[in-house]
């Protein structure tokens, strides 16, 4: 895995406005870019680095908006010939809000690009505020498909910044409205799509692709340029920035939302539609959408579907033509799922395999024709009666077509009987789809992995259909319970396969879903469980995939409020004649909410609140099980009798759960100091599951389960009197999780729980003086940079890889990440104590006056935690990795302070 370069500190520069940046192509600097995350022991979470600057164009129209646009003053080059160690040559273009110049950067010997605001001296705040926003945002990006950004400076006030001079034209230009050849197009657009998922990896929408603002170099080679409405993909905007009502964009590349004036609805899927526009021109000659005035185009956006390549150019290949409409489709969840996808189906076509795109039918075609148009397709006896022919497909429909035209009416019948028609066969699809899916919820790909790629293709498979039905037949909303089910089990396979981001989309449109489900069954218990459940789900994923703790809390809490309400004041649904949600089911999910918000407290420092959530989970599961004995329902006052597997089955599982508890109690108990109790529950939960796992030595689920155990009891034998006993346990099930990941290295969990297992007993070999622990250091090192290489936005993956260098004195590696987490604006306490055992590891390895240097600078990033809430002394006092620090005076002062 290639190491990024670490962050280095800020240079200075002869000219006391310039704010240079480093650039590890020695060519000139750099800026630190911070995004955010969240975790606990093992979950992860979000990306970001210290990147380059990236750079950009101005040719054509830009912003549409609402408000008349502020006159502009053009500078005359003559006043700018020398700007800060530049010479302006010459003006390569210019666009709604900035200027580029050509320039030749004396101190370097180069030629570059120099962008300055349109507008001078006479720029508005916001004009400035937008200028910084594009060098800002391609900060993160360094990529050989992007104009790169060399430097920030000012001149006069006003700032300006130098770029990658680009020495050829922009794809605008090479097209001159021609044709391409379609190999020649789709290698383009897959490299741009690729490009952009890049970007979007690193939290950044460009959301103004166009040719225009494709430039070529002279061999050819595709570079984005012009990032000035670009934006953060999580940021909202801002009251004084783009508001909704205010269009954004090209209009002949501009997406359905864009066209829409609506912001919130911008994501990666924006940029993915605009690249299918470009690559419909250059198939076709032509935009998808073109006008006389640019508002009628904006109407063709919103109303119209694109024109057929193939009417246009014959010789475009169908497989070609299907891909480029998929993703010009005007509902974002009908696009690719990410511009990645986008490209891998390109590269499919290119290679001559089959693609996943399929053509849109004449039946889907019409009816979102009507939905996007309601009003018309009423009045239209014509359309209601082609509709009528396309869905039914009989003889006689048609014939009343061509017989019945002008018969309003009797058309208006012919469609509500042709839609109760196609809610029966829907209905009759989703009852297939139903048991498909409820044959894979049997599946356990982690037990079994060959099934993981049937799991995953029958989903794929079956989803696509069942969202049509929810989506366009609003009838058969009954199917919607069983689109969830399949998204949250295709997020469950994505997560168990380390794709956090893509599992965390399915489980944000599984929180939308139960929102609108939470409107259209008026709170019914069912729907207020499963919103309580999707929201738990999104919450500990979104640690991976964003990592932000207090938006982990937040919709933690958001999930406890509806389960508790569910509790408190239960509303039968006309389907829920038992009365088991009201009791069991809202009750057992309101104990899982409290057991994740205990872990959420137990994990940023808090074991004594972590305890009372624990607690309070434990009386909930306690109350199911006192309530079974009745032999009635679990609302007191239902006649609904259990039957005899629900009176085995709710106990078995309920005790299950509370022996879950009573483990995590029992490392809550170590933390607050009651050390034998802790100890006791876990020798016997380790002795219990090396049983289960001896019994069925083959099982994944068991051994990992042991395996885990393990480990949690090392951390509360940290003083044991026989640490080479502990040691061989360790070894012991390192190797049996090491043999079960070699079984199965797809899976990300299995290679995990590995790589923890050989630090475990890496910091244990050290500990006793075993020199075999740098085998098991260096063997968790691999894992976790595969497991890091595989997902570079997950933070937990790499704050583990930063312990994994600092165990083998990896200097540059642990500091480069250790440095990019210790700027993040939302540094969480779990963040803090995993930089600083780092620190205290690395310092093992280095002479004693850097080792004093790093010492410091843990115990200083500890008090920080302590300052912000963290009271967990015992695992400060006992965690192997922080025991050179606890050698120090100062350590002691840590908790004096703190009390």
């Amino acid at each position: 895995m290639k190491r990024k370069t670490p962050p280095m500190p800020q240079s200075t520069d002869a000219s006391p406005n310039r704010v240079s940046v480093h650039r590890t192509d020695a060519a000139s600097v750099s800026i630190p870019i911070d995004e955010t995350v969240d975790g606990w022991e093992e979950v992860s979470t979000n990306r970001m680095g210290s990147e380059q600057v990236a750079a950009t164009e101005f040719y054509d129209e830009r912003t549409a908006t609402f408000d008349s646009s502020k006159s502009q003053v053009r500078l005359p080059i003559e006043s700018l010939k020398d700007i800060g160690g530049y010479e302006i040559l010459s003006e390569l273009g210019r666009g709604g809000m900035g200027v580029v110049y050509k320039a030749f950067q004396q101190g370097l010997n180069r030629t570059v690009a120099l962008k300055m605001v349109l507008a001078g001296a006479h720029a508005s705040p916001d004009q400035l505020k937008r200028f910084l926003t594009e060098a800002r945002a391609v900060a993160h990006l360094q990529h050989p498909n992007i104009v790169q950004v060399f430097d920030i400076g000012e001149n006069g006030g006003l700032p300006f910044f130098s770029l990658e001079f680009v020495d050829g034209r922009p794809l605008s230009e090479k097209l001159a409205n021609q044709p391409q050849p379609p190999r020649e197009a789709a290698q383009m657009v897959q490299t741009l799509a690729t490009t952009m998922n890049y970007a979007h990896q690193h939290g950044i929408l460009h959301r103004d692709l166009k040719p225009a603002n494709i430039l070529l170099t002279s061999s050819g080679i595709p570079k984005i340029a012009d990032f000035g409405l670009a934006k953060h993909v999580d940021e909202a905007d801002s009251p004084n920035g783009t508001r909704t009502g205010t269009i954004m964009g090209t209009a002949s590349y501009m997406s359905p939302e864009q066209a829409l004036g609506d912001n919130r609805l911008i994501g990666p899927a924006t940029d993915q539609y605009a690249l299918g526009a470009i690559l419909y021109e250059m198939l076709t000659g032509r935009p998808p959408f073109v006008a006389a005035r640019r508002d009628d185009v904006y109407m063709q956006v919103l109303r119209d579907d694109p024109l057929s390549l193939r009417q246009l150019e014959k010789h475009i290949p169908i497989d070609l033509e299907t891909i480029c409409l998929k993703s010009l489709q005007k509902e974002i969840d009908h696009r690719y799922p990410s511009c990645k996808e986008f490209a891998d189906d390109l590269g499919r076509y290119l290679r001559g395999e089959p693609i996943v795109a399929r053509p849109v039918g004449g039946l889907e075609r019409a009816w979102r024709w009507c939905k996007r148009n309601p009003t018309v397709a009423v009045l239209s006896a014509t359309a209601v009666s082609l509709l009528l022919a396309i869905a039914v497909g009989s003889t006689w429909s048609a014939a009343l077509l061509s017989a019945a035209n002008n018969d309003l009416k009797i058309k208006t019948q012919l469609a509500n009987d042709n839609a109760s028609e196609a809610v029966r066969r829907s209905d009759r699809m989703k009852e297939y789809i139903q048991d498909v899916i409820k044959n894979l919820l049997t599946i356990d790909t982690f037990d079994n992995p060959r099934m993981r790629d049937y799991v995953k293709n029958a989903l794929n498979q079956m989803l696509p259909v069942l969202e049509e039905i929810v989506n366009e037949l609003p009838e058969t909303e009954q199917a919607a319970p069983t689109l969830a089910s399949g998204l949250s089990l295709m997020a469950k396979g994505l997560q168990e396969q380390g794709k956090v981001r893509e599992a965390a989309s399915k489980l944000e449109k599984l929180v939308a879903f139960g929102e609108r489900r939470l409107e259209l069954k008026g709170n019914s218990d069912a729907v207020r469980v499963n919103l309580s459940k999707f929201l738990k789900e999104l919450a500990m994923i979104q640690l991976e995939s964003n990592r932000n703790f207090a938006r982990h809390v937040d919709l933690l809490q958001r999930a406890e409020a509806l389960a508790q309400d569910a509790v408190d004041h239960p509303r039968k649904s006309p389907d829920d004649g038992k009365g088991l949600l009201e009791f069991y089911q809202a009750r057992g999910q309101l104990a899982d909410v409290k057991n994740r918000l205990a872990t959420a407290h137990y994990r940023n420092g808090d074991p004594t609140k972590a305890r009372e959530f624990f607690e309070a989970s434990n009386r909930l599961y306690q109350e199911i099980l006192e309530a079974i004995p009745s032999g009635k329902a679990f609302e007191p006052k239902s006649e609904n009798p259990l039957t005899d597997s629900q009176k085995q089955e709710f106990p078995s599982k309920t005790k299950s759960f509370i022996n879950t508890n009573n483990l995590a109690l029992a490392m809550v108990f170590y933390r607050t100091g009651e050390v034998t109790r802790a100890q006791k529950i876990l020798a016997q939960v380790v002795n219990v599951t090396k049983k289960l796992h001896d019994d069925d030595p083959s099982l994944p689920s068991k051994a990992m389960q042991y395996v885990g155990y393990v480990g949690l009891q090392s951390e509360v034998l940290a003083q044991s009197t026989d640490p080479k006993s502990v040691l061989e346990n360790l070894v012991e099930a390192a190797n049996i999780a090491d043999r079960f990941y070699k079984q199965d290295e797809q899976s990300a969990e299995k290679r995990r729980r590995a790589a923890l297992a050989f630090y475990r007993v890496g910091q244990w070999c050290e500990k006793v003086g075993d020199e075999k622990g740098i085998e098991y250091r260096q063997r968790c090192l691999e894992l976790r940079r595969v497991a890091a290489s595989l997902d570079e936005s997950n933070d937990r993956k790499q704050l583990d890889l930063m312990l994994a260098n600092a165990a083998l004195g990896d200097e540059l590696g642990t500091l480069a990440i250790a440095d990019k987490y210790r700027a993040y604006p939302l540094l969480d306490n779990e963040m803090r104590v995993d930089i600083a055992r780092a620190l205290c590891r690395l310092s093992s390895h280095c002479d004693a006056a850097r080792a004093d240097k790093l010492r410091s600078e843990s115990l200083a990033i500890l008090r920080d935690a302590m300052h912000n809430g963290y009271k967990d002394e015992v695992f400060l006092r006992s965690e192997l990795d922080l025991s050179l620090i606890r050698k120090m005076e100062e350590f002691d002062l840590l908790f004096r302070s703190s009390n």
